[in-house]
């Protein structure tokens, strides 16, 4: 990757995502911001850097996979990723693939394949990567549909 791609990737993660008019409404109105409108913590290159090393090595280092994604690859999906695709918390990738904090940034395979590439893996945080389990998106999908259904019936 050349030094002028890693600094402008690098720029780029240190904007943060705003939504001024909505959290100043909030504000107002006395209670507390929600998480997923809260500003993205300033992970930096070497935050998603690192965050792509350990992830790609701890699944070479599992057997059950064959991974043929590279941390470059990882590094571009990771860099474009703010937030949560399925919650829209920020991600938090300051503490690599350790971090159980909520909202720490997670490697997911979508189709739960044996093969990890760059067409089957997001990054989605811990939280929803541990309710997601071994579920594909669909099924995931119509896990969360059933819970739903669930409450309405509860309530």
């Amino acid at each position: 990757m050349k030094h002028t791609e890693f600094k402008r990737i690098r720029d780029e993660l240190m904007i943060t995502v705003r939504h001024e008019l909505t959290i100043e409404k909030i504000k107002k109105s006395g209670r507390s911001i929600p998480k997923g409108l809260q500003k993205p913590s300033k992970n930096t290159s070497d935050d998603v850097l690192r965050f792509c090393r350990d992830a790609v090595n701890a699944k070479k280092s599992n057997d059950r996979f064959t991974v043929e994604l590279t941390v470059d690859e990882l590094f571009v999906i990771a860099s474009k990723t703010l937030r949560c695709p399925i919650c829209g918390c920020a991600l938090d990738y300051q503490r690599g693939i350790h971090c159980r904090k909520n909202n720490g940034a997670s490697l997911d395979r979508k189709f739960n394949e044996n093969v990890v590439n760059k067409d089957n893996v997001w990054v989605i945080c811990s939280k929803c990567n541990t309710t997601k389990s071994d579920r594909t998106i669909d099924e995931f999908i119509e896990y969360m549909r059933t819970c739903l259904r669930n409450l309405d019936a509860a309530s």
